[in-house]
Parts: structure tokens; C-alpha cells; sequence
């Protein structure tokens, strides 16, 4: 499952099979997120490789929108 949260609130949430991989990512936001999204906002993801796809990151400045990546870190 991937999803937003704004103000709380989860929105464009989507359950899929397997694991996530670029391909879902892509479709995930220029099929769904970029509908949800408004102009100024930021979006927060964490690092990971394709988060980082040229065609997501322009999807969502097209848009008028920001990102932010946070880095993920395990714990053992």
C-alpha cells in the first residue's frame, strides 16, 4: 500500500500486489497524486531510488509543487 496524509488525513491511497518498484511509483504519481495535489504544496518522501525518478520529480514541479526527501534509516 502507498498513500498521502494531508492534515492528517490519508488521501490517494493505493493497494497494490508485490513489491513497490519504479514502475508503480510513476504511474502512482502522474495517475493519481497529481490529481490530489495543489499548487505550492510539498511533498515528503523518503530517499529511496525511485522517489528520485527525473519523471516523478518533474510530474510534481509541473504541477507547481515542491519535494523534500528524508533519509530513511534503519535500526537493528
Amino acid at each position: 500500500m502507498i498513500g498521502e496524509l494531508r492534515s492528517k488525513k490519508p488521501i490517494a491511497s493505493v493497494i497494490f500486489e508485490g513489491n513497490c518498484d519504479k514502475n508503480i511509483v510513476e504511474s502512482y504519481v502522474k495517475q493519481i497524486v497529481i490529481k490530489e495535489l495543489e499548487v505550492g504544496q510539498i511533498i515528503v518522501m523518503n530517499s529511496v531510488a525511485f522517489h528520485k525518478l527525473p519523471k516523478v520529480i518533474q510530474a510534481i514541479a509541473d504541477k507547481g509543487c515542491s519535494i523534500m526527501f528524508f533519509l530513511l534509516i534503519f535500526h537493528i
